[in-house]
Formats: structure tokens, C-alpha cells, sequence
């Protein structure tokens, strides 16, 4: 399977935990913003298969929109389906988020983007907020991994489950492998939103944070399998020494994964960055 066909499954095995994970509270706060304009250009960057252009629009409703949607893979692109609102139009553009997409912010009244910000670095967040700023239009960016992952109890979700051996050793290694470079250099990874975040309000912008974890239950099976072998396998590049232990903690999660009262958390925030003088009441 080449790259391409594994990102577009991925990318499909986790859409619906995605929608189901936002804050929808944002969403029409932003719709609120936008609300007084005849036309919205919207910049989404990292577009994958449209996942955020499907969810977004229909928050957005009536709005007469016009989507940019930007990502390297052509392939990822050509998936896309023309959504049926009549409202909505896009234009698909091959490029890459670190030179084209930076360019195409200009022009743009609302940049966004999902499942983005952790793969980010700190050098490209910094042009990212000075773009925005200059443009002085919103952005909205959802599902940035935090950096937290746990089981939970399935009679109460806000206690623990108990976590695997080596649990918190091997969440550490993941987390260390989110800040290999992505392609915009080192990554942020779980701290690029709270990153990005301060280098707004830095520039006068009002922001807000909510919380958008997923909560993976046994409908999620398949989800948490591709999580677990995904988050393996970055653990062992980080500490092949420790191999052994990565795989008995694996063993010992799919088998989480498979049972009614294997409940995931895994930590994502969502948020929204206003121009001043314009405030976030939700």
C-alpha cells in the first residue's frame, strides 16, 4: 500500500471521531463573525480529503462560500467530493503549507485547518500568525493533539481506567516523535496550539480554547487498533533498545481495544482566533 492510499484510509477512519470530537460551541461562534458578508473566502490548509470542509460548511449554512483547499498530496485532493449545498464551491491547490500555503492566506477571510497545528513548527507558526494578522481575518484551527492519552472507565468517564504497564514511558516516547520534523521543521507537536494561541493574542487577537478529545469506545474499534500500532511503531524509531516493552504494551492495548469497557481518550483542542475590537462570548 503506498502512501497515499494509507493517508486517504486513515484519513476515512477517522472522520467520524473527528466531527463528533469539535467543539461545535466555536463553530457558530465563528459563524457569527462571518455572518455579515455577502462572499467568504476560506483558506483551508492541509485539506487531506476535505474532512474540514465538510463538517465547517454546514456550521457556516446559507454564507455564500468559496473554499481554497490546500495540500501537498494530488491524490488526497482528487477524493474530494463537491458538496451538495449550493452555497459552497471550492478549488483544490497542490502545494505545500510552508511556502504556498502562507502565500495564499492573502485574500483569504478565514484561514483554518484540522488536525494540523501539532505537526507544525515553532518557526512556521510565527509566519503563520503574522500572516493572519496582516490579513487581519479569523482563524480557526480544530483537533491538535495535546499530548494525553488515556483509558478510561467505561461507568465513569471521568475516571482513569487502569493504563497498561509502561503506559506513561511510552505516551512520552509518542510524545517526543510528534516533535520530529513534519516537514516545516521540528515540530511543536503538543504544544503548538497553545503556541499559536499566545502569538495571536500576541498580535491583539481574542482567542479561545476548547476542548475537542476523542472519546473512542467499542464502536471505535478499528480506530484505537490503527492508534495503538501507530503509536508502537513511533515508540520503537524513539527507543528500539526498549522494543520488547513497546510490544508487551501494545499486546496489552489492542487487547483494551477489543473489550466493551476499552474506552480512549486522546487529548485534542480546538480554537479560534478573532481580530481585536471583536470578542469570543462563547
Amino acid at each position: 500500500m503506498d502512501n497515499s492510499v494509507f493517508s486517504r484510509n486513515w484519513l476515512q477512519l477517522r472522520e467520524s471521531a473527528d466531527h463528533r470530537s469539535r467543539s461545535h460551541a466555536l463553530a457558530s461562534v465563528l459563524l457569527d463573525f462571518l455572518d455579515s458578508k455577502q462572499r467568504v473566502n476560506i483558506l483551508d490548509l492541509g485539506s487531506g480529503t476535505g474532512s474540514n470542509l465538510r463538517y465547517l460548511s454546514k456550521y457556516l449554512g446559507d454564507l455564500n462560500q468559496r473554499w481554497t483547499l490546500l495540500d501537498k498530496d494530488e491524490s488526497l485532493l482528487d477524493n474530494i467530493k463537491k458538496p451538495t449545498m449550493k452555497s459552497v464551491d471550492f478549488v483544490p491547490v497542490v502545494g505545500d503549507i510552508l511556502d504556498e500555503g502562507l502565500q495564499l492566506v492573502q485574500g483569504s477571510d478565514l484561514v483554518t485547518g484540522s488536525a494540523l497545528l501539532d505537526l507544525t513548527s515553532e518557526k512556521w507558526l510565527h509566519k503563520l500568525a503574522q500572516s493572519v494578522a496582516h490579513q487581519g481575518c479569523p482563524a480557526y484551527f480544530a483537533l491538535s493533539y495535546t499530548g494525553n492519552i488515556s483509558w478510561l472507565s467505561s461507568d465513569n468517564l471521568k475516571s482513569n481506567h487502569s493504563n497498561p504497564k509502561n503506559h506513561d514511558f511510552i505516551c512520552d516516547l509518542v510524545n517526543q516523535h510528534q516533535r520530529r520534523d513534519k516537514g516545516t521543521g521540528p515540530a511543536l507537536g503538543p504544544l503548538a496550539v497553545i503556541r499559536l494561541d499566545e502569538l495571536l493574542r500576541g498580535r491583539g487577537y481574542i482567542t479561545k480554547c476548547h476542548p475537542s478529545h476523542w472519546i473512542l469506545g467499542h464502536e471505535d474499534s478499528s480506530l484505537k487498533k490503527a492508534l495503538i500500532e501507530n503509536w508502537s511503531h513511533s515508540a520503537i524509531e524513539e527507543c528500539p533498545d526498549e522494543k520488547k516493552k513497546i510490544l508487551s504494551w501494545r499486546h496489552s492495548c489492542l487487547s483494551l481495544a477489543d473489550s466493551t469497557d476499552g474506552i480512549l481518550e486522546v487529548s485534542h483542542l480546538d480554537i479560534l482566533a478573532l481580530p481585536k475590537l471583536r470578542s469570543v462570548n462563547s
